[in-house]
């Protein structure tokens, strides 16, 4: 079997994740990296074994040995260089967001469109497996029609002044482009519906912030001496709060932020329906709770009932630490609306 050649722009800490998980699919070669320079480029590439590394990412586009790229670079690089890639009949894969406009992303849809090229970004916090089952049980009818969605995305990472990424500096957007659209992505994955109608508030905390004269790597240790770094004005947000309307005329609420103190990486979300409600929390991922609409308690606690596997380790959304990996039991829509009507029996 012929194998799918791919080049990686970006040489962060995505870049080391898509390298990782697209060799891991057997039938994928990671054969050339492109960097912010031909400096970072090679040694990324010496690091992970990839035998090309430029720092002009053109020259993959060029080669016609090259089936796919992976976009991994700032937010603001990923529309020019998806909209090359597919010119040059590249498939894309990139991370969010495509574009940083609707322009920008009716442009691409357009293109692969017109291409029959692939034009692909990431939301992986759907692939939970108690994730999978709330929209299963949603899908079943278990929750009745939604009417309220609510919840927050809240991280720390970002709290003090001396905290700084490269995402930074790189607008029109920050927290709520990085994870305020994870949790965009969940509520519209789990419910079914589209968000149609919007009011944010976005606000930026830490006016200015100091900057290191070095490179940082997202989620890195960020110690410093006053000589190290220089202060700079910033325009990013460190948090959003969003009312909104979803097209079946539910309403919700959210907020988003990089600065919550002790808050690691909490993706909580809670869905409201006519017969039930459900909710989620990415820190304590192998739970899901559900309520019934009569009782006002708890109905469904749903578990993971398999232990974590001695010396498996995934590396949590944040990257700050290596946790177990659990392996999840799905129950199914029918079983879980069993189990309540058989609840209801013994009230």
């Amino acid at each position: 079997m012929k194998k799918i050649r791919i080049a990686v722009f970006g040489t962060g800490f995505m870049g080391r994740v898509h390298t990782e998980a697209a060799r891991r699919l057997g039938n994928v070669e990671v054969v050339g990296v492109a960097g912010s320079s031909q400096e970072r480029a090679q040694a990324f590439a010496n690091q992970v074994g990839i035998p090309e590394a430029s720092g002009d990412y053109r020259k993959f586009l060029a080669d016609p040995g090259i089936d796919a790229v992976h976009i991994l670079t700032p937010n603001n690089l990923h529309f020019p260089m998806a909209k090359a890639a597919l010119v040059a009949g590249k498939h894309v894969v990139c991370e969010k967001p495509l574009g940083t406009s609707v322009a920008e992303g009716e442009e691409l849809v357009a293109l692969a469109k017109r291409t029959g090229l692939a034009n692909c970004t990431f939301h992986n916090i759907r692939a939970y497996p108690l994730v999978q089952n709330m929209r299963a049980m949603v899908e079943a009818g278990a929750v009745g029609e939604v009417q309220v969605v609510q919840g927050t995305y809240s991280q720390d990472w970002l709290l003090y002044d001396t905290d700084w990424n490269w995402r930074i500096e790189v607008g029109p957007s920050r927290t709520f482009a990085d994870i305020g659209s994870h949790w965009c992505d969940l509520a519209e994955f789990v419910t079914g519906l589209r968000l149609r109608s919007v009011c944010a508030d976005l606000h930026t905390f830490h006016k200015t912030r100091k900057k290191p004269k070095g490179p940082v790597e997202t989620f890195a240790g960020k110690s410093l001496e006053p000589n190290e770094y220089t202060e700079v004005p910033i325009e990013t947000e460190d948090f959003g709060a969003m009312i909104f309307r979803l097209e079946n005329g539910a309403r919700g609420a959210m907020t988003v932020s990089q600065i919550s103190a002790g808050r690691k990486n909490r993706l909580f979300l809670e869905i409201f329906g006519t017969k039930s409600g459900l909710a989620w929390d990415a820190e304590r991922p192998d739970e899901t709770l559900g309520w019934r609409t009569e009782f006002g308690e708890p109905d469904c606690d749903q578990r993971s009932v398999a232990a974590a596997r001695e010396g498996a380790v995934l590396c949590g959304p944040a990257g700050r630490a290596q946790r177990r990996l659990r392996r999840y039991v799905q129950a199914d829509a029918a079983a879980v609306l069993s189990h309540r009507e058989r609840s209801r029996g013994g009230d």
